[in-house]
């Protein structure tokens, strides 16, 4: 009985130490394989045109993985251009947790993990435009990947002429479910459930910004995206920015603090969409313009034409931007300092953001509310036809604000203080296309005193740069001395009362006006407004012949 016993355990311990064996040498075999089929691999990548160096691979079947030391990629094209620049490079692959089955059963590659240590990827412009002019056949080949870390992940991209990158982004990476695969027949397939980064730093040198973002979350398995806290950087001086540039640009800096997507779908069929149920984000920023530089004639679309460029599909149900600042500084050519205009308390929303429809009779409809200079309590309401050739309207109000809150615009730029005066409301509502607006306009103030003010130096000055450009001072330079301009404004322009005692047409002005495409929308609503205002109160008499004589005449007594 004992000896029987003894045999039993010692079979027992023979058959575990042989499964061992067999699981040892089976693992190193298949290890061994899977180092095959990598070098196969990195070798095909010739026939493309790729040059594939690497100091070393090996295997660790103890930890069941295999790792690729010193791996670099060249691409023939770009070593023409940069000797120097790999198209990719990494510290190490190390690739663990082979899975045997899927090897076996759907001749797929399947791992726990890869992490890719300190990769590089530098991208040229001709990338994406490269055509292969023989056609060699495809090699079948799909890994799947549980987890694919990419600590230090360095991306830039150049021109098709420059060895220093336009565009370089770094972060640390995480990719979850990642699936690639190429076939003979068919096109490339891939899919990830979701990808995560944080600090993420974008460089743009010769847009002279840097942008950082603490963390960002894209989840297509559970159909969200996150972003924590985005800065936009300016890498100049407001000043300095403009002329760096070259041009009339807008210089943006702020934090926005959060950007969420909810209800998200990606589709990658025929085409590239995304398509979310709702946007959510908050906003703090200030933009300033240096309008004393030149002015590039470079068209500016409205929304929906803007929207309908897009290379990819855009479809949101709605966008809520939560409690927001925004702030706008211009220097004009003639004033002395820059003048500035905010809006805090920013509450907007637009529903039923759609792309891919603009030949229906669809919408997206635009809702926002703010506090104008910290005073006036405007209101907009606005339609916005998804095709781009219909017309939209713009609806809204302002109420309830101390005029004297203008003067940080009007003081540095038209030479103009309000020293009194309080906007019960301003009403408009107006319709408009790429070329032409249209609509009406209503004012009712009270207690209006407006004082403008020029210095002869300022009016000799002016009259240099004209006689500089080949044109004589226009007799209407006397209109530019105080106190006589106050005089006219206030006297034959500007009543200092508009209240309901005054009749409908005196107290309603129509707006007309053809757009500038040279500028964006937010000009063309103002300049619009403005077109109602003049053809209220007449401040286009300033140009009538009549009113000239009459201040001919008062300048001489």
């Amino acid at each position: 009985m004992k000896k029987s016993r003894q045999k039993v355990i010692l079979i027992l311990a023979l058959a575990i130490t042989l499964l061992a064996a067999a699981a040892y040498i089976g693992r190193y075999y298949v290890l061994s394989r899977i180092k095959t089929k990598l070098e196969a691999q990195l070798y095909a990548l010739r026939d493309s045109g790729y040059i594939v160096r690497y100091d070393s691979i090996a295997v660790d079947t103890r930890k069941n993985e295999v790792t690729v030391h010193r791996l670099s990629v060249k691409r023939g094209l770009d070593s023409a251009l940069c000797a120097s620049t790999d198209f990719f490079s990494a510290h190490f692959v190390k690739a663990q947790g082979f899975r045997l089955l899927p090897l076996i059963l759907k001749n797929r590659l399947k791992f726990a993990t890869i992490e890719i240590d300190s990769p590089r990827i530098v991208l040229y412009e001709n990338f994406f435009s490269d055509t292969v002019s023989e056609k060699k056949e495809r090699r079948e080949f799909s890994i799947s990947v549980d987890q694919v870390k990419l600590p230090n992940l360095n991306f830039s991209y150049h021109d098709s002429s420059a060895c220093q990158p336009n565009t370089t982004y770094t972060s640390n990476a995480i990719i979850e479910d990642l699936i690639l695969a190429f076939y003979k027949d068919r096109p490339a397939y891939y899919n990830i459930s979701s990808v995560k980064g944080d600090n993420i730093n974008i460089h743009l040198p010769s847009e002279l910004y840097s942008i950082s973002i603490r963390e960002t979350t894209l989840n297509l398995a559970m159909g969200f995206f996150d972003l924590d806290t985005l800065r936009i950087i300016p890498q100049a001086g407001k000043i300095e920015f403009g002329r760096k540039m070259g041009k009339e640009s807008d210089r943006i800096e702020g934090v926005i603090p959060y950007l969420n997507l909810y209800g998200l779908t990606v589709y990658r069929e025929d085409s590239i969409a995304i398509k979310a149920k709702k946007m959510t984000t908050q906003l703090f920023l200030r933009i300033f313009r240096d309008k004393r530089l030149p002015f590039k004639n470079n068209y500016k679309p409205l929304p929906a034409e803007l929207l309908n460029r897009l290379p990819f599909g855009l479809m949101i149900d709605s966008l809520i931007v939560n409690k927001s600042f925004v702030e706008y500084e211009e220097f004009v050519e003639e004033a002395d300092s820059a003048g500035h205009v905010f809006f805090d308390d920013l509450y907007a929303s637009i529903l039923n953001i759609d792309n891919t429809k603009k030949h229906s009779d669809g919408k997206a409809r635009l809702a926002a509310s703010a506090s104008f200079m910290g005073a006036g309590d405007l209101q907009v309401r606005s339609d916005i036809p998804w095709d781009p050739k219909k017309r939209n309207t713009l609806k809204g109000s302002l109420k309830n604000m101390d005029f004297r809150k203008l003067n940080t615009i009007l003081e540095p730029q038209v030479k103009m203080r309000i020293e009194s005066g309080h906007l019960n409301e301003l009403n408009f509502n107006i319709s408009y296309d790429n070329n032409t607006s249209a609509g009406d306009i209503e004012l009712n103030y009270n207690d209006l005193k407006v004082v403008t003010f020029r210095t002869e130096e300022q009016i000799k000055k002016k009259n240099d740069r004209q006689k500089k450009k080949g044109n004589e001072s226009n007799d209407d330079e006397k209109f530019l001395k105080a106190p006589l301009k106050s005089f006219v404004v206030n006297t034959f322009i500007l009543k200092s009362n508009m209240d309901d005692g005054v009749s409908e047409e005196k107290r309603s002005g129509t707006i007309s006006f053809e757009r500038d495409k040279r500028k964006a929308i937010f000009n063309y609503w103002a300049k619009s407004l403005f077109s109602g205002i003049k053809s209220a109160y007449n401040i286009d008499r300033l140009e009538d012949s009549r009113l000239k004589s009459l201040v001919d005449k008062k300048d001489k007594e």
